[in-house]
């Protein structure tokens, strides 16, 4: 199927599990289904909530900014195009990162043919969700006085030494095993939220979640 101007257009969303009879609607869906009906301000909102996650995502697996900027555009392209095929049987965040895991797969790839493989310590996986994306919580300030309580610079400090170790464990670990790593604990994915983005059976994510849990303990206490 293609979209206006031969572009391919995604897939609809993986079935994922069907909200509860109690749940309200999903802001994100009916934001995308005003996305869909060809609405600018919709998008430039969707854009908004959206991207810097969607950076953050693409930056950690490709570890080159510029690149990750460039796939981060391509994925709410796509996106905008593929609104209308969004069928609602998923999540809105399972359909982005699946949209988002097979262009960085793509670009990874493509990438690979021009000068060879990565090693596994050239990502950058950062797991600080307040990095890029405003908007998450545990974002601290560091300030002399009034507003936000301050930050003792040590516990900053201490804060910074964990991530870096968990940054390079992650780094440590088989590709699919930081997949689901990430997928879960930065963005907050359920194991079907990232069975629909990976499109691998949901007991395959429980276990390498499982797996790469032990896996970055004993990378980290190694440390």
């Amino acid at each position: 199927m293609t979209a206006a101007g031969g572009a391919e257009a995604e897939p609809a969303a993986h079935p994922g599990p069907r909200p509860g009879p109690d749940a309200g609607p999903d802001p994100d869906a009916l934001l995308l289904r005003t996305v869909a009906a060809g609405d600018p301000q919709a998008f430039a909102a969707f854009y908004d909530r959206w991207a810097p996650r969607l950076f953050r995502y693409c930056s950690a697996h490709m570890g080159d900014r510029e690149a990750a900027a460039d796939t981060c555009q391509e994925v709410l392209i796509a996106a905008w195009r593929g609104a209308a095929g969004f069928a609602g049987r998923g999540s809105v965040a399972a359909w982005l990162f699946g949209i988002a895991h097979r262009r960085v797969a793509d670009a990874l790839r493509s990438a690979a043919r021009r000068a060879g493989p990565a090693g596994p310590g050239d990502a950058r996986w950062e797991l600080d969700p307040a990095e890029h994306d405003p908007g998450a919580a545990g974002g601290h300030d560091i300030q002399a006085g009034g507003g936000a309580d301050p930050v003792d610079p040590r516990d900053a400090m201490r804060e910074a030494e964990v991530r870096l170790d968990v940054g390079a464990g992650l780094a440590q670990l088989p590709a699919a095993h930081r997949e689901v790593l990430v997928l879960a604990y930065a963005f907050g994915l359920s194991c079907a939220e990232i069975a629909a983005a990976t499109g691998v059976p949901e007991g395959t994510v429980k276990s390498r979640l499982h797996h790469a849990r032990r896996g970055l303990a004993r990378e980290v206490e190694g440390a």
